[in-house]
């Protein structure tokens, strides 16, 4: 018997041997990554919300999608789904019970990829919906959508039963199937269940006026190209994975991998981009879903991606098969303290109710219930019967949002102490439990280096995004799960600059200046009109005329971005016997200047020296020499 075998023959008495309550039921999934803009409409109905990391999603929930964004989701039993750019999906089922996993999403509008863990259980289904097509999934990961009417399914591993109407074909890893509601063409594709590869072929997929035919030929070609990119760089395409238990106990796993520098790589819908160093995927499922665990990795370069890698494990609660069990009938108990509340998910209200029931026979007795820092007060007096219940908020004000568990402590000098406690998850997403908007300073600025050092505070194990917007463009966000300092590149020239932080339950704060950057690295100049040296004829003044004539003497300053005149400091003009002409701030409006030189009638040569000063330090030097000769 091999060891998964093994393992799937004695789970169900092993879990019993435990007392796992195996009555868990799960109907949600969670927010696990966001890219981008997306937006979450409950229940498919109301208002759309905006669509954040770690917020629960439920059945009847429709997630949308905009350009250049995506969504992922992580399902009880460890699989994850990705919704892709400009989709619509409907989670139209979404339940998890006994290690029976009932999960359908109807893709309204757009793309989906999906990584499904193998169901054990017979009876789970896992369906996919586009048009008048289905998709039945058992652990397996691809591509489905829909692109103006005409649906495909990619499949990169495994199997799934694809239905059109009341025909049914099946597709394996390494094939995609292309339906216009009547016929169906199946392909095989090196590039199956790679997302990009589909994307740069929306054009050709939605052109209702290739046939089916032309259209698996044209997919075939496109392969082909893909192919060869493929083999130039396959055996760039790898990363070494740190291996991971064949069996474990805990609801989750972190799979460790080094990868070369610029290698992309994804685990269930994770996708991370490596430096070079040591990177992490961390996985978890709820407890109920006993079984096989297998994690595919895929591995990109650009926009060719192959497998490059599968860790399997085998999920189970921790056992006491081996432990020793004592026959002999036990004395009478006597119960002290027991809870009914065992697990609580805070949100709305911003509070968590515990309930129980404990011995009032000792009036003397102290019952108190505390989450963190927050408890109550002694709770025998006021429930004489034995039973109580008691709210206490939980919020980021209060300081316990990060406990994980409440805590009741009965200690009476009769019957002794006792100690129970009640599962708590905190949703962060929510506004009742989240109340503290974050905060965003300027540390420091370096207008040569062109480096602005922001401090995020008040993310105290919060979610925290930070986006800089320049000129109302954000540019690329930064994530904060503790308070901390990140530096940004500014933009060349003086520009208004907002940075915005947002946590997990949409609280803001931002903070706008106006910056100013000046590399060091640009290369600027003056130019001088006409020639260094010019040579004036004048003629003898008419009497009583002025001993002095003038010119226009014109210059500019070369190399200015977009010639702005927001690079120069101060531009200094001297002529021998003269004050210095000074320009600065508001005189400095344009890159080109036009200035008045006064020449003496006898002099036989004038000298103009032009300094000008450069915010990044530069100093630029340039001159006009006038001779005046007389006729």
């Amino acid at each position: 018997m091999t060891f998964y075998s093994y393992f799937k023959a004695v789970s169900v008495l092993m879990v019993a041997l435990v007392g796992i309550s195996s009555a868990a039921k799960i109907g949600s999934g969670k927010i696990a990554d966001r890219i981008g803009e997306a937006t979450l409409q409950k229940g498919s109905q109301g208002d759309w919300k905006e669509a954040r990391n770690g917020m629960v999603v439920k059945q009847s929930d429709r997630i949308r999608t905009l350009a250049e964004s995506r969504v992922v989701i992580a399902l009880p039993d460890g699989s994850s789904i990705s919704i892709e750019e400009n989709s619509i999906v409907e989670l139209s089922e979404l339940l998890s019970e006994d290690g029976k996993n009932k999960f359908a999403a109807d893709i309204k509008a757009g793309k989906m990829k999906f990584d499904i863990q193998k169901q054990e259980n017979a009876q789970s289904t896992i369906k996919f919906k586009t048009g008048t097509a289905t998709a039945a999934i058992r652990g397996t990961s691809g591509y489905v959508g829909s692109v103006r009417g005409r649906q495909f399914l990619s499949v990169r591993s495994g199997l799934v039963e694809y239905q059109v109407g009341n025909k049914s074909v099946s597709v394996k890893g390494g094939q995609t199937a292309v339906t216009d509601g009547e016929s169906t063409s199946v392909v095989d594709l090196s590039a199956s269940g790679d997302g990009d590869f589909f994307k740069e072929l929306d054009a050709v997929l939605g052109d209702s006026t290739i046939s089916l035919d032309s259209l698996s030929k044209i997919l075939a070609d496109k392969d082909s190209q893909y192919k060869e990119a493929l083999n130039a760089i396959t055996d760039s395409l790898k990363c070494s994975f740190s291996p991971i238990p064949d069996t474990i106990h805990e609801t989750s796993v972190t799979i460790k991998a080094t990868c070369p520098s610029g290698i992309v790589a994804e685990i269930n819908n994770q996708k991370i981009k490596s430096e070079g160093a040591e990177i992490q995927f961390n996985i978890n499922w709820a407890s109920s879903t006993v079984g096989e665990k297998k994690f595919p990795a895929t591995c990109y370069l650009g926009r060719v991606s192959k497998e490059c890698g599968l860790l399997k494990t085998y999920y189970i609660p921790q056992a006491a098969d081996t432990a020793v069990v004592d026959t002999t009938p036990a004395a009478p108990v006597h119960v002290k303290l027991d809870l009914t509340t065992k697990a609580i998910t805070v949100c709305d209200n911003g509070a968590a109710t515990i309930e129980g029931v404990f011995d009032p026979n000792d009036p003397t007795a102290s019952l108190v219930v505390n989450i963190g820092n927050v408890k109550s007060g002694n709770l025998v007096p006021v429930n004489l019967n034995g039973q109580f219940s008691y709210t206490i908020s939980v919020s980021d004000q209060k300081g316990n949002w990060n406990e994980d568990k409440a805590t009741v402590t009965y200690m009476s000098n009769t019957y002794g102490t006792e100690i129970a406690t009640a599962k708590i998850e905190v949703d962060k997403s929510c506004k009742d439990v989240n109340m503290q908007a974050p905060s965003v300073k300027i540390a420091n600025t370096d207008s040569i280096q062109c480096k602005a050092t922001l401090n995020v505070t008040g993310a105290n194990d919060d979610l925290v995004l930070l986006t800089p917007y320049i000129s109302g463009a954000p540019l690329n966000q930064f994530k904060f799960t503790a308070d901390g300092t990140t530096q940004i590149n500014l933009k060349p020239g003086l520009k208004d600059y907002v940075f915005a932080v947002e946590d997990m339950a949409g609280n803001t704060s931002s903070i706008s200046k106006t910056l100013g950057c000046y590399p060091t690295k640009e290369q600027y100049g003056i130019n001088i009109a006409g020639k260094a040296v010019e040579t004036l004829r004048i003629p003898p003044p008419p009497k009583d005329i002025t001993s002095s004539i003038y010119r226009n003497l014109h210059f500019s300053v070369a190399g200015l971005l977009q010639n702005d005149p927001i690079f120069i400091k101060e531009i200094t003009i001297t002529q021998q016997g003269k004050p210095s002409t000074v320009l600065s701030g508001s005189d400095l409006h344009i890159n080109s200047f036009d200035y008045q030189v006064e020449l003496p009638r006898d002099a036989k040569s004038v000298r103009i020296d032009i300094k000008v000063k450069m915010k990044n330090g530069a100093i630029l030097s340039a001159y006009k020499i006038y001779e005046v000769n007389k006729q």
